[in-house]
């Protein structure tokens, strides 16, 4: 059974004009209850064309899919040229989405591809765009091996250093171990 022929009014011309570059026939038909055909005549008839923004829409799509679960989404949107937001609904639109372990392997991969960048730069003599260390950091060592060397408590891989409450303590020393980001707390004496 054929559908009965559409009557165009005035606002759903104006309505169809505005849209067509911007959407999909297929939310257009959703939106006017026409066919596909219909949309695609109505626009040959008008002479609507999509815009270019919504033509390279398709590759931003697969680009996102095919970075996706290797990439961030600010990395994703620099490539695409797209947003971050629009990168986040393209996922969700697709069903993307990550769970803890890939994120976590992702924020990562970008820690690590960062760390390189300033690594390099840092070779080269050029200024750093991070205010994260690259590689040790000479000076706070040194001053963790004072520390140490004056009777304080230091296990390796924590930014705590411990005193016990009957040695002598530096405070001079102290502010500047604090200055690197180190905290000093009293080793538990039971």
């Amino acid at each position: 059974m054929a559908r009965p022929p559409i009557v165009w009014t005035d606002e759903m011309l104006e309505d169809f004009i505005t849209s067509y570059p911007v959407m999909s026939n297929k939310d257009l038909a959703e939106r006017f209850k026409v066919s596909l055909n219909t949309v695609r005549r109505k626009a040959k008839e008008m002479h609507l064309y999509k815009s270019p923004l919504y033509q390279s829409r398709g590759k931003t799509i697969e680009t996102v899919k095919e970075m996706h679960g290797r990439y961030t989404a600010k990395e994703m949107a620099k490539e695409t040229g797209v947003s971050t937001r629009t990168v986040y609904r393209i996922c969700h639109q697709h069903n993307l989405e990550l769970g803890k372990k890939e994120k976590s392997k992702i924020y990562s991969l970008a820690a690590k591809r960062m760390l390189d960048r300033e690594r390099h730069k840092k070779s080269w003599g050029l200024e750093s765009s991070t205010l994260r260390l690259i590689g040790k950091s000479k000076p706070r060592t040194d001053t963790i091996k004072e520390l140490i060397s004056h009777g304080y408590i230091a296990i390796k891989g924590s930014a705590s250093i411990y005193y016990s409450s009957s040695m002598t303590r530096y405070k001079e020393l102290e502010k500047k171990a604090e200055a690197y980001g180190l905290k000093f707390l009293l080793w538990w004496e039971g």
